[in-house]
């Protein structure tokens, strides 16, 4: 019974172990998975977690943003206004520079006009400045004469027969001419610029005429030394140069050597003046008058008073003849057989806009700009015409500097271009003649120019081919030529079609 008992109560106590880890191990699965379940609630809540302060931050971000937009909106905003003031501030200091230009233009083309008068020897200039002095004054301007450097330094004592020097005397002494001259030119400008009142300054002579009595290599020689060129001295320094003539070039009967300082025989001041002719060779407002197109004396005082008048913006009258000539073919360089001196330039003339106050429509004024060059050098001026019934009553004539040369082109007239042309310049016969070749007009032409005294008469070179006279045919003129619309007048097209053919 015991044993029976025994076994019973082991089987039990086995029964209770058995249990007891089954209830362990059910117990332990269930923790287990309560664990794991909250392992994964806890997962889920540390993403829930993670997804709310990503949102939360991605919202900061694009707050953040949206508040850096903002602030570059405003920024862009203030920049864009002070850009805005400082492109109106410009645009007013740019207004007010071109207002003070034009004022500079305007006035400097009124107040200060620098003439040249030269020729050789007893040609008439001393006679000539004090008549026109006189004329001057009587007509409002300030007006200073510029003394010849020469002479003052004859009057002292000075040695100007050149003839006994070496080449090293003779370019010293002629710098030494040069440097008093400039100084004296610069002076009275000074002077007339103080006085603020509308002036001209008359030079007896001018720096070119040096390289009449130099030869060419010392006289080339000479402007390298002092660091000068033709263009500055010729073209940059005068608004105007009057060339008269010697007496004893067509009026030998009135040539004489009263003067202290001339010493030249006539045969020898023909030989001057020609030189002296030459080195003006080119200058953009050059005139000469000679002894045989004139009456007398006072024929020629009375031309030389009204060539000035006009270039001063006075009215006047002169009588002169623009002769233009349609040419065959333009390879003058080439075909100089003569092989006489030439100056040669690049021009560009630009037409510009004016409003001044004309109700007549047969009182009609032109106003240009031009840039010229040779070499690599540039002279800027501003040309005005004015005609009434066709003819011309006046014509003015100035300087510009870089500046007012460029606030000009701005004016420029929508109707018409820039008239492109190759320019050679010589002398023929006593005559100024110039070639222009356009080479912007059509296929290009080329027309041969000169201006005349009434009943002078013109004698073409034999080394050119001229199809005709077209003297009187305004389609010719620069005004004309420049008009978008202009075309070949009948009958001329074959000689624009021959360049065409040769391009």
């Amino acid at each position: 019974m015991s044993d029976s008992n025994t076994q019973i109560s082991s089987i039990l106590k086995g029964l209770a172990i058995a249990g007891s880890a089954a209830i362990s191990a059910f117990v332990a699965n269930k923790c287990s998975q309560s664990i794991n379940s909250r392992e994964v609630q806890l997962k889920q809540l540390l993403k829930l977690v993670e997804q709310k302060a990503k949102s939360q931050s991605a919202e900061a971000s694009e707050l953040d943003a949206e508040n850096g937009l903002d602030q570059q909106i405003l920024s862009a905003f203030a920049k864009s206004n002070n850009q805005k003031k400082e492109s109106n501030q410009n645009l007013e200091n740019e207004l007010a520079l071109e207002k003070q230009i034009s004022k500079n233009v305007n006035e400097s083309n009124k107040l200060i006009h620098k003439i040249c008068i030269t020729g050789g020897p007893c040609a008439g200039k001393t006679s000539g400045l004090v008549l026109l002095s006189e004329k001057l004054r009587d007509e409002g301007f300030n007006v200073f004469t510029v003394p010849e450097a020469a002479t003052m330094i004859a009057n002292g004592g000075g040695m100007i027969d050149m003839s006994h020097y070496d080449d090293t005397q003779q370019i010293n002494f002629q710098k030494a001419l040069m440097k008093t001259q400039v100084q004296l030119e610069d002076s009275f400008h000074g002077i007339a610029k103080l006085s603020n009142r509308k002036s001209v300054i008359l030079c007896d002579r001018g720096l070119m005429d040096g390289s009449a009595y130099l030869p060419p290599n010392l006289w080339s020689k000479m402007l390298e030394q002092m660091g000068l060129s033709e263009v500055q001295i010729r073209d940059k320094r005068y608004d105007l140069v009057i060339h008269l003539v010697t007496a004893a070039d067509g009026a030998q009967n009135f040539y004489n050597k009263d003067n202290d300082v001339r010493h030249e025989s006539p045969s020898e001041a023909i030989v001057v003046d020609r030189k002296l002719q030459l080195a003006w060779l080119g200058h953009p407002n050059y005139s000469i008058i000679d002894n045989i197109s004139v009456k007398n004396f006072e024929d020629k005082l009375d031309k030389l008073v009204s060539i000035v008048r006009l270039s001063v913006g006075l009215s006047g009258s002169l009588n002169k003849v623009h002769k233009r000539y349609l040419l065959e073919y333009s390879n003058f360089v080439s075909s100089n057989e003569a092989n006489i001196k030439i100056q040669k330039f690049y021009i560009e003339d630009v037409f510009i806009q004016h409003n001044l106050p004309i109700k007549d429509k047969n009182h009609k004024i032109y106003t240009k700009v031009r840039r010229r060059g040779q070499g690599s050098q540039f002279v800027y001026l501003w040309s005005q015409n004015e005609f009434i019934n066709d003819v011309q009553v006046s014509t003015q004539k100035k300087q510009l500097n870089f500046k007012e040369y460029l606030f000009l082109l701005s004016l420029r007239d929508p109707t018409r271009q820039p008239l492109l042309k190759e320019r050679i310049c010589f002398m023929w016969e006593g005559i100024y003649y110039v070639i222009d070749t356009y080479l912007n007009v059509k296929e290009g032409f080329s027309l041969l120019k000169a201006k005349l005294q009434e009943d002078q008469e013109i004698q073409i070179p034999s080394f050119i081919t001229v199809k005709r006279d077209v003297s009187n045919e305004k389609g010719y003129t620069s005004r004309v030529l420049a008009k978008k619309d202009w075309y070949v007048p009948e009958g001329d097209e074959e000689i624009l079609n021959i360049r065409k053919d040769s391009l």
